[in-house]
């Protein structure tokens, strides 16, 4: 498996994203969940434990260097965390 890889990637270097700031988009493909008849649900939003500070910072601020998200503007001047 891991050789097909290899020479996938080998033809055609730029369909992986090697880090993280590589990343693109496809709209070449979609994705649908069938839930059935099931209603939605609503959670209220919890905190993350103090132990996971430190990696949430890092998570979010490697989101906001790559492009996934950004910041509010106006209306806050940080990321809301749920």
């Amino acid at each position: 498996m891991v050789i097909l890889l290899r020479h996938i990637n080998a033809a055609l270097p730029h369909s992986f994203a090697v880090i993280a700031t590589h990343l693109g988009y496809c709209s070449a493909s979609g994705h649908d969940v069938d839930t059935g008849d099931a209603e939605p649900i609503r959670q209220p939003p919890r905190r993350p434990p103090l132990s996971a500070r430190q990696a949430e910072e890092d998570i979010l601020n490697e989101m906001l260097k790559t492009g996934v998200i950004e910041p509010a503007g106006h209306l806050q001047p940080f990321v809301f965390r749920w």
